[in-house]
């Protein structure tokens, strides 16, 4: 027998030795490690690792009872035999304690020796052999799981395919899903000409772009014709083929598999891969896979080709379950994440769900989580990165579900403090075509908690819910900017009414405070004489610190924006060199982020409106490049205005002028937005009535009446203000419009 397991013989004796090395071990397939003393023993021990150690007691430079210590304290489990004389029983039963398996009593026999070391080889090799089990039941636990991902993912890919419905983008996505699923190379797809026969090469990936352009073959005459005429796949796999594939594809290819693309009894063309670097030839199941995604993918060109929007259309109401009906009426980004999270736990039972949408290219930020946790959560600000060091960063960096059914393993992991008792955790991808736009993060207290089904439903809950996000925070923006413009539309007509410095002052500032809710802004003008800017108003009080404090142009975020002519955005005025901190200490006010815009009237700066430290929760106490633009279209009417109260007694002409030219400006600026606020509103309005948007009762069907009200009286105010500004409008015109004026406030007054 030759077991090729070594035996550590720790033996001072050189008879004891000799008569274990060859009269027992050798003989009986053993191979022999040898140390005669206890540092050399323990020394190769912990270096060479034998799978036995027969050790005695009475040793040079180290006992074995020393050397027995410190392999139990390094955790060692070599199986361990002591061999002690007469008279030493009491010591071995001592060395039991630290991990000794058995012992010999000196002078021992063979069949005593072959007995105590093959008792203890045998649970080494139990131990082993349950070692290799788990790691061939492992191994193909991660063969299943990369089946189901596999599966999964070809899945997902079939059904994004299904929603295409431009031609172009859905070939380019059917090859680079064949070269995906396949680990090959290169891939292309031919469609038949109907007019000709022949096959025209419409999409291509990794074969050049001179080859990918325009090339037609023969279907008598190539590989790919070969497939067309046999409707069956065709897959070659030898590497010393090589020179007869590059005969018949034009190009140097190592493997390649074909499969044709069947509707019915139709061929509509072929699609393939192939490997030109890599020498790995395609298998069955790549076969397998790419007959399955052509299958998918011929109902998918025949919808583009034939039914086009309806086709799409009945693929997403036949997907829609009865929590994505639930949330497709929310037109409230807050209120749609609560109740996707809140459905989530009460009806799957999840011990607990978070969503986090994308802040900015590098993080996701969760904004919404189940119950108090949840809420602790979200106060914190919790962020993640998108990378792959987390389960919830790698399925937004790879717009890909991840599901870790045992997190302990687990190193994309990270624990947090209010949620102990997590074990497994599904973080889905909120993806809008391509985009990722945040991920929904499911925890469960009970590990192996998710299978495939619920893997998929969620997927199909979070691509509805990403949507839904993207369609409510439309929404949002529409009707935020209706309210903007509503606001800005009343502060342009009091503006221009108004001819006294102080009146246009507190009125603009009033406007912009119900737009831009901040903690504190002023309105500051230039002293042409001292070439220094003068606080004028204030809000939220502070007007009596500031009245006396001048700012040289240049000085601070204000004095910068004078002296250039140039709006500035600052998210953290502490990053700011500009920032002057000297004037935040004087009236005791803490600014954290600055928007600020220059007020000019033909290229001459005359003063600066700067806000601080925008008010709102979480992501939203920041100041928007949305919030900088409108300031800024609202800085050109103010600072007219403001030069019309200056310029004020000059001459009637003068004033009528500049009168027609503020409210020119309010009213071109007042179109686009409202162009783009009725354009939501109508087609909202006929999703609803079209059915393609849910809604669950009349709320927002009146919602949308209510804003069909509203483009009204603002398309009449609109109105109203143009004819005031023409130049050939009359004293009795202006009368006229002014009645039309109070007709239409008391009209839309309820």
């Amino acid at each position: 027998m030759d077991t090729q397991e070594r035996i550590l013989i720790i033996e001072d004796s050189e008879e004891i030795i000799t008569f274990l090395t060859d009269s027992i071990l050798h003989p009986s397939g053993y191979q022999t490690l040898v140390s005669r003393d206890g540092q050399e023993g323990l020394r190769r021990a912990l270096e060479e690792r034998p799978d036995l150690i027969l050790l005695d007691l009475n040793l040079p430079r180290m006992t074995g009872m020393e050397v027995l210590t410190v392999l139990h304290k390094r955790g060692s489990d070599i199986p361990v035999i002591l061999m002690t004389f007469y008279g030493s029983e009491e010591i071995a039963v001592e060395a039991f304690r630290l991990g000794v398996k058995n012992y010999i009593v000196k002078p021992f026999k063979s069949q005593e020796v072959l007995e105590a070391i093959e008792g203890a080889l045998a649970e080494g090799r139990l131990r082993q052999e349950k070692e290799r089990l788990t790691e061939e039941l492992m191994r193909a636990n991660r063969q299943l799981e990369q089946r189901v991902r596999e599966l999964t993912m070809l899945y997902d890919i079939t059904q994004a395919m299904a929603r295409l419905m431009d031609l172009e983008t859905l070939l380019s996505r059917l090859v680079e899903a064949a070269v995906f699923l396949s680990k090959a190379d290169e891939g292309i797809l031919f469609l038949i000409d109907e007019e000709t026969g022949e096959l025209c090469l419409r999409s291509a990936k990794g074969v050049g772009e001179k080859y990918a352009r325009g090339l037609r073959l023969r279907v008598e005459d190539s590989l790919i014709g070969k497939v067309v005429q046999t409707g069956e796949p065709l897959r070659i796999a030898s590497p010393e083929d090589r020179l007869e594939l590059k005969v018949k594809t034009g190009y140097l290819v190592s493997s390649l598999l074909y499969v044709p693309l069947k509707l019915r009894d139709e061929i509509l063309g072929v699609l393939g891969v192939s490997n030109r670097v890599s020498d790995r030839a395609f298998t069955s199941a790549d076969q397998h896979r790419l007959n399955i995604l052509a299958d998918h993918a011929v109902i998918a060109l025949e919808n583009a080709r034939l039914y086009e929007g309806e086709q799409r259309r009945a693929f997403q109401l036949a997907m829609t379950s009865h929590l994505s009906r639930r949330i497709t009426s929310i037109l409230d980004v807050d209120a749609l994440l609560s109740e996707v999270v809140e459905l989530l736990k009460e009806n799957l039972g999840y011990y607990y769900a978070q969503i986090l949408l994308r802040d900015g290219p590098d993080h996701v930020v969760m904004r919404e989580g189940t119950g108090e946790i949840g809420h602790s959560i979200r106060e914190s600000l919790f962020r993640a990165p998108i990378d792959d060091q987390t389960i919830v960063g790698w399925a937004a960096n790879n717009a890909e579900a991840l599901c870790v059914n045992d997190v302990q393993p687990e190193p994309r992991f990270r624990p947090h403090e209010l949620l102990p008792d997590t074990l497994a955790q599904l973080a889905v991808p909120l993806r809008v075509g391509k985009e990722v736009i945040g991920v929904l993060d499911i925890h469960s207290d009970q590990k192996n908690a998710f299978d495939d089904d619920d893997e998929i439903i969620l997927q199909m809950l979070g691509d509805q819910t990403a949507v839904a996000i993207q369609n409510a925070a439309s929404y949002e923006r529409v009707r935020k900017q209706a309210e903007e413009l509503s606001t800005l539309t009343e502060i342009g007509t009091a503006i221009t009414s108004a001819l006294d410095e102080d009146e246009i002052l507190k009125r603009v500032m009033t406007g912009i405070n119900e737009i831009l809710r901040v903690e504190a802004g002023s309105l500051l003008l230039i002293d042409e004489a001292a070439k220094e800017l003068e606080f004028k108003i204030t809000l939220h009080g502070r007007a009596e610190k500031l009245a006396p404090v001048r700012l040289q142009l240049g000085q601070g975020i204000a004095g910068w924006v004078a002296e250039h002519g140039e709006p500035l955005l600052v998210d953290d005025v502490r990053e700011d060199p500009r920032h002057d901190s000297q004037i935040a200490e004087t009236i005791g006010f803490e600014a954290r982020s600055i928007l600020c815009v220059p007020l000019q009237v033909k290229d001459r700066v005359i003063g600066v409106v700067e806000l601080i430290n925008k008010l709102g929760k979480g992501l939203d106490t920041r100041f928007t490049l949305d919030d900088l633009e409108m300031l800024t279209a609202l800085a050109a009417p103010v600072a007219l205005a403001l030069e019309n109260a200056t310029l004020y007694g000059i001459t009637a002409g003068q004033i009528s002028e500049a009168w027609r030219q503020t409210l020119t400006s309010m009213s071109e600026y007042a179109r686009e937005p409202l162009k783009v606020f009725a354009t939501s509103t109508y087609a909202l309005k006929a999703g609803v009535e079209g059915g393609t948007i849910s809604c669950v009762d009349d709320t927002l069907g009146e919602l949308l009446n209510s804003m069909e009200r509203r483009i009204e009286q603002m398309a009449s105010l609109t109105e109203i203000l143009s004819a005031l500004a023409s130049p050939d409008s009359t004293a009795q015109d202006w009368e006229s419009l002014q009645r039309r004026f109070e007709k239409l406030k008391a009209k839309y007054a309820s």
